[in-house]
């Protein structure tokens, strides 16, 4: 129950701009008792018009006001007869702007703090108020009494009024709850015992109370227990709030919960950004606390305290929901740990530094004084025993000091279903660390942003990595999901940066999707060390992947064999380099990639070459675009089985070969278009039994084509596909093609080798 207390001082203040009240007619409030207080506790409660919108109210064209201190100051015990009384203009007379729609806003403080929510409420001539609080109910505001001037048919009682002021009857009610017109505003509803109560069943904190107490006042129904100020609650055994209390914690309230004990609220808990919680005993929420701020158990968020044991705590009270953070630095010295499913954390907004395009901006941060140890570590068992369902969003990872070891931002240790969104990680060894982690259907990282280098830490000669993906231990990632996601180093050659680091035995099950990365030392690796099952390094996805400036390889992928055959995919995209001794896609010793449709494009120096296959085979180079190159476009070497079709190459300067094989053979080179200057097709003598050379386009800006080996219906060594005038002449290689572009009377447009002579194509032959 609510403890009374028999001294009390009460003020009341009611505030508005002022007329003498006598000029007007009024209704009349009569303070009484009020609250239970402690004794030298000042209550003020204040009326305020509002809903004017700008305009003066008036009474009878009188500027309306109340007139202020009326009080009571002298002591008073329970049950006296003690009162004040004070007067308010009816709001049914008052207009705003020609309208009779004003309301009061009844604002209650105990000691200059809130003691109960304000509210709106209309007050007809026709009607006193009674704050009668002596015996309290914990309803507030208590007792708006129905004065005499009105009355209901027999069996009804007032419900209340119409924005008009109309009052409207209905059935009577033996607990009355207020009613709502179309604005939503509370309106006089009394009962027929003259109490009131919220439709929130607010139950304010009373000296004394404990979780028996509590508990008791809401057994009937749920209520919502406002803590004003500090509570001790002890407990001597773990306990379970009933489910009928929820909490609403007041600035400065707060409960030390004592005891080596656990208390559970399963019911919904709110309050300000501020401590609500502290004491030796342990914390837990319920299924409904979807949201709980990390200042509700003392994070500073000043970027000096330590704020760890407070998100800890934080997250270990929660069982489905986020840790909240606001838009604060919050210091952690060692990892947080999340072990269990549903539980992550939300802040107000991501972002990371960039401070040549705009000023650093103020982020949802956790920041890491530790070089070695990970920022969150999100951790199951094994792949029997995994957590699943975690949400992470709009928060950064920052560090004040280089990392080292292992050191990640997130890491993720068989998890299922995991979603991180706009989450960025800044400084690690691995800004997001995965392993034994799968998508089941629902998980992904989307809107992510990992960096490095941006914030001034001496980072040279370390080894980094944006995303990596782990399963050195033959441990899989299953459909793990990367999108729109972004990596940017700002390190340059100093250090080794790459975006996307997927590797060991396990590399099967990947779906990437506009993943983009800026001034790395390789964008994506796929480096596989071990076939382990038949679907090794297959069911790899890179769709629109966007590699700028690199400093090394766009894509490197290397190892990728297995029994069932590799399948990886890069399709869509750009990749371009603005510097020396790279490849914008670099395939070593694999099978079952495929390269298609992406653009490549080189500035400045260029890169190498655009597509490098090396002792590799069943491999596709599809419908790619390859621009500016400088030295080599695409190039086979000890290669097999490489389907190079319908790709649109220019050289530019002395390109040393738009299309070169290198000991390789068994390829098909079919339908590609080669423009620009430079050489054209390389064939070198170990290069044999390649086909398809008739079908390419050579512009004859180009260098003849240089073909040293035997392939069958390849160009001859001195003939060419090139576009001239006139009709071709001497010896030529079965399958040679001849394309006249000045075609003169008598003579073909084009021309085709057949059994060792040109044959005008459309002629009988």
């Amino acid at each position: 129950m609510f403890k009374k207390f028999k001294i009390a001082l009460i003020s009341i203040l009611l505030l508005t701009p002022i007329m003498a009240l006598g000029q007007v007619g009024s209704a009349t409030v009569s303070a009484q008792g009020g609250f239970a207080l402690n004794a030298g506790d000042v209550l003020t409660i204040s009326a305020q018009i509002v809903g004017c919108q700008g305009n003066v109210p008036l009474y009878g064209g009188i500027p309306v006001s109340i007139t202020p201190n009326q009080t009571a100051s002298s002591p008073f015990t329970a049950n006296s007869s003690q009162f004040v009384t004070f007067t308010v203009p009816g709001n049914d007379k008052i207009t705003c702007g020609g309208q009779n729609y004003t309301q009061y806003a009844i604002t209650w403080k105990i000691n200059g703090f809130p003691a109960a929510p304000t509210q709106t409420y209309r007050f007809a001539d026709a009607f006193s108020v009674l704050l009668n609080g002596l015996t309290p109910t914990g309803f507030y505001p208590p007792n708006l009494a129905n004065a005499a001037g009105f009355s209901c048919p027999t069996g009804t009682n007032l419900q209340g009024f119409d924005m008009f002021f109309t009052p409207t009857c209905g059935p009577s009610v033996t607990t009355n709850m207020p009613n709502a017109d179309s604005s939503g505003e509370i309106l006089v509803s009394p009962s027929a015992g003259n109490n009131w109560q919220t439709l929130a069943q607010m139950r304010y904190q009373m000296p004394g109370d404990t979780i028996t107490s509590i508990e008791a006042n809401c057994a009937a129904s749920p209520c919502t227990y406002v803590v004003t100020s500090p509570q001790s609650i002890t407990l001597s055994a773990n306990h379970t709030l009933s489910s009928n209390v929820n909490l609403q914690f007041m600035q400065g309230g707060k409960w030390t919960v004592n005891g080596a004990f656990t208390l559970t609220i399963p019911g919904n808990v709110t309050g300000t950004l501020s401590q609500h919680f502290l004491g030796a005993a342990t914390v837990k929420f319920g299924v409904l606390q979807s949201l709980a701020p990390v200042e509700w158990f003392g994070a500073a968020g000043d970027g000096v305290a330590d704020d760890t044991s407070e998100i800890q705590a934080t997250l270990n009270a929660l069982t489905s929901g986020q840790a909240w953070l606001q838009a604060r630095t919050y210091l952690v010295s060692s990892a947080l740990t999340i072990n269990k499913p549903n539980v992550g954390i939300k802040g107000s907004n991501l972002c990371f530094a960039s401070p040549t395009i705009y000023a650093t901006p103020t982020c949802a941060t956790i920041k890491s004084n530790s070089a070695s140890a990970d920022i969150i570590d999100v951790a199951g068992v094994s792949t029997s025993n995994t957590i699943t369902f975690n949400k992470f969003e709009d928060f950064s990872l920052q560090r004040s000091v280089a990392p080292s070891g292992t050191a990640a931002g997130l890491s993720l240790n068989f998890t299922y279903g995991i979603w991180v969104h706009r989450v960025s990680s800044e400084d690690s060894i691995s800004d997001f660390y995965i392993h034994g982690s799968g998508s089941q259907g629902v998980g992904d990282m989307e809107d992510c942003v990992a960096s490095d280098g941006y914030r001034g830490l001496s980072e040279a000669g370390l080894t980094l990595y944006g995303w990596n993906l782990d399963s050195s231990d033959g441990v899989g990632n299953n459909s793990f999901r990367i999108r729109n996601s972004f990596f940017a180093s700002n390190l340059g050659a100093t250090a080794t940066t790459t975006g996307l680091y997927v590797h060991g035995t396990e590399l099967n099950d990947l779906m990437v999707n506009g993943f983009e990365t800026a001034n790395a030392s390789f964008g994506e690796q796929f480096i596989q060390t071990a076939t382990a099952s038949p679907i090794s390094g297959s069911d790899i996805h890179l769709w629109g992947v966007v590699n700028d400036s690199f400093f090394n390889i766009g894509v490197l992928v290397q190892g990728l064999t297995t029994s069932g055959g590799g399948s990886l995919e890069i399709n869509g995209g750009y990749i371009a380099s603005a510097h020396l001794h790279t490849s914008g896609v670099d395939i070593e010793s694999s099978t079952g990639v495929s390269v298609s449709n992406v653009q490549f494009a080189a500035f400045v120096n260029n890169a190498d070459n655009a597509i490098f296959v090396h002792n590799s085979s069943d491999v596709n180079i599809i419908g790619n675009r390859i621009q500016a190159v400088i030295t080599d476009g695409i190039v086979l070497g000890q290669s097999t089985a490489v389907s190079v079709v319908g790709n649109n190459l220019k050289g530019i300067n002395a390109s040393t070969g738009l299309i070169r094989l290198t000991g390789s053979s068994l390829n098909a080179i079919i339908g590609n278009t080669m423009t620009g200057t430079g050489q054209s097709l390389v064939v070198d003598s170990s290069s044999i039994n390649n086909t398809g050379f008739s079908s390419d386009i050579i512009a004859a800006s180009l260098a003849a084509p240089v073909i040293a080996g035997s392939n069958p219906l390849s160009l001859g060594t001195t003939q060419q596909v090139i576009s001239q005038s006139g009709a071709p002449s001497g010896a030529c290689g079965n399958g040679s093609l001849y394309l006249n572009s000045a075609t003169t009377a008598g003579t073909f447009a084009s021309y085709q080798c057949k059994g060792g002579a040109w044959v005008g194509l459309g002629t009988a032959y």
